[in-house]
């Protein structure tokens, strides 16, 4: 019985160290580009604690490596005055919200020149 309880310990331990990574991890640690995070009253935060928005501004079209990185599924593509939105779910990204009947973490802008990525969503202009 007392190494069952350890066994549970160290599991827990485990997936415990799992979960704090993830709910930590920032877009920047998969991808290279200009970032900046949101705190809950949409102003720029100072820590990746209190993140509720993050936003990834990347030269150039990445659209294949931001896919491919963060392992997303499309779940809808539309055009939009010449920018590809692109809504997805990565299972990297904890935060998510309910659009078109789906939960979505990743939000893509994509143009010739640049890649924006946001997580749920973008946060300002693209």
């Amino acid at each position: 019985m007392k190494r069952f309880c350890v066994f549970v310990g160290v599991v827990c331990i485990m997936l415990s160290a799992i979960a704090v990574q993830l709910y930590f991890c920032r877009l920047n640690v998969f991808l290279e580009g200009e970032y900046t995070a949101f705190d809950k009253n949409d102003e720029v935060a100072q820590t990746s604690i209190s993140k509720y928005y993050e936003r990834l501004d990347i030269e150039g079209n990445k659209f294949d490596e931001v896919i491919e990185k963060l392992r997303c599924k499309i779940i809808r593509k539309e055009e939009v005055e010449g920018i590809t939105i692109v809504y997805a779910y990565s299972p990297f990204v904890l935060k998510s919200v309910f659009l078109f009947s789906h939960s979505v973490n990743i939000m893509i802008a994509l143009t010739d020149s640049k890649t924006v990525v946001g997580t749920p969503l973008i946060k300002g202009s693209f």
